[in-house]
């Protein structure tokens, strides 16, 4: 899907602010930016956006980066996928066009590197998206109360119980981790990867005895599973499926 030269042009005509608009019938339609720090941010003035809809379907949002690379922020993520339509993003440097850049709201986010977005990107998210992504399982989703840590019940566990999985003493390939970094009940949960690899991405070099997880405030990563982590453990669940 190629960003329309409209979309271009209007990019360039708006710099150093960021431009925005709408596909819609296949033809790229100006909306006005009017937020309030328009050299950093975009909010698309509400009238623009409703006489757009009014022609037809919107089937695609298109903002600019001005002097920063058409790399998708956390909030353009979030607001692509709560859109439910693709996302286009054109970098503008020095009042010229540099590149190019589209999202779906729909594709998968790779398991590792995931910037932390509560509710979209956090360590529930790994998990679902693990069981989705390397087993064709799908747990749908769970209640995110907006501070797990102050919830007087264990969420993580009565949420795995309810979706198949039961409790084991020692982990194997795919097990889920649950730990208490603070509360009162587990707040935290990873995958065990007992060698390492994840089917859904290339590993050259995995570490065996490891756990994917999203700590708050980090990129999703690969741990070593001891020491801290091992020490925080409260449980660990597999689910019938994955059961030998």
């Amino acid at each position: 899907m190629r960003i329309p030269k409209s979309a271009i042009a209007h990019a360039i005509d708006e710099y150093p602010k960021e431009s925005c608009g709408v596909i819609v019938n296949n033809k790229y339609i100006r909306c006005r930016n009017v937020h309030s720090t328009p050299e950093t941010d975009f909010k698309m003035c509400p009238e623009d956006y409703l006489a757009a809809c009014d022609i037809g379907e919107v089937q695609a949002v298109i903002h600019s980066h001005p002097d920063l690379p058409a790399k998708p922020s956390e909030l353009d993520i979030s607001q692509c996928k709560e859109s439910g339509v693709p996302w286009g993003i054109v970098s503008i440097v020095d009042g010229e066009h540099k590149d190019s850049f589209w999202m779906s709201p729909n594709e998968k986010t790779p398991l590792l590197g995931r910037p932390y977005i509560w509710g979209l990107y956090d360590c529930l998210s790994i998990v679902l998206d693990y069981y989705k992504y390397e087993h064709d399982i799908d747990l749908g989703d769970f209640n995110r109360p907006n501070d797990w840590t102050k919830h007087k019940s264990p969420l993580y566990e009565q949420g795995l119980s309810a979706n198949g999985f039961f409790r084991v003493d020692s982990p194997k390939d795919g097990d889920v981790i649950l730990m208490q970094l603070c509360g009162d009940y587990a707040s935290h949960a990873g995958i065990y990867l007992e060698s390492g690899k994840l089917k859904c991405e290339d590993v050259g070099y995995p570490v065996t005895g490891c756990i994917i997880h999203h700590e708050m405030g980090r990129e999703s990563r690969r741990d070593i599973y001891g020491g801290y982590w091992l020490e925080k453990t409260v449980s660990i669940w597999r689910h019938k499926n994955l059961e030998r």
